[in-house]
């Protein structure tokens, strides 16, 4: 089967640079889901290459799980696994990681490289994340549209934790999962604050409503 991608541009001046990203995002999009071009390709290996060894992989994902501030009333053992059950995402520069206004039920933490907030029609740049940070909690919380529009800067490598993983979690520790919700709702009060000169800037629920909606979405009780 052949496929054949294609796409405009309104100013010919651009066709190169136009090619070049839509080039790019292919072999991106096609990576993270382990995708191969079918293309003749010779390859020549001068030494062998060792396997990234599983063990070193596992404690960098916990590292960065510790450090995510949501999760520090976890323990060790619970760290570890969310740790596990985390997905290495890989995005080259430019491309959108969540999209504003789209569903989404999963949250990411950089594991390497940054990435840009970016809000509002005119994609006003409010923030950026390094290494250690994340972003998309409030979604995989409680199931509610992105806030904002977040674009990979350089290649990045995010860690991606879905919805299913926390309601899993949630009815073996449904109060460690309250506690990660209380902390949520303090962080989205503070990035509030930031956005609430943008017109029709939304106000943050109480904890409590907050709460009950991300109870409701993660079906506990």
């Amino acid at each position: 089967m052949n496929y054949r991608a294609r796409f405009w541009v309104e100013d010919y001046e651009h066709d190169e640079e136009a090619r070049d990203q839509v080039r790019v995002a292919i072999h991106y999009a096609f990576a993270r889901r382990g995708i191969e071009i079918p293309y003749p390709i010779q390859v020549e290996y001068s030494r062998d290459w060792a396997a990234p060894d599983a063990a070193t992989l596992q404690r960098e994902r916990e590292r960065m799980v510790a450090g995510v501030d949501l999760f520090a009333t976890l323990t060790d053992q619970q760290r570890t696994g969310i740790a596990q059950a985390t997905v290495t995402r890989t995005f080259g520069s430019g491309e959108a990681i969540v999209r504003q206004g789209e569903p989404g039920q999963s949250m990411y933490v950089v594991s390497s490289g940054q990435v840009v907030v970016l809000v509002g029609p005119d994609r006003r740049e409010v923030a950026t994340i390094e290494a250690g940070g994340y972003f998309g909690e409030m979604s995989l919380l409680t199931g509610e549209p992105r806030s904002a529009t977040v674009v990979a800067r350089g290649e990045t490598v995010v860690l991606e934790l879905d919805v299913e993983l926390f309601r899993k979690f949630g009815q073996d520790s449904p109060h460690a999962v309250e506690q990660i919700g209380l902390a949520a709702a303090a962080r989205r009060a503070e990035l509030d604050r930031v956005k609430i000169a943008a017109q029709g800037a939304a106000v943050a629920d109480a904890p409590a409503t907050f709460l009950a909606r991300m109870k409701k979405f993660l079906r506990l009780r």
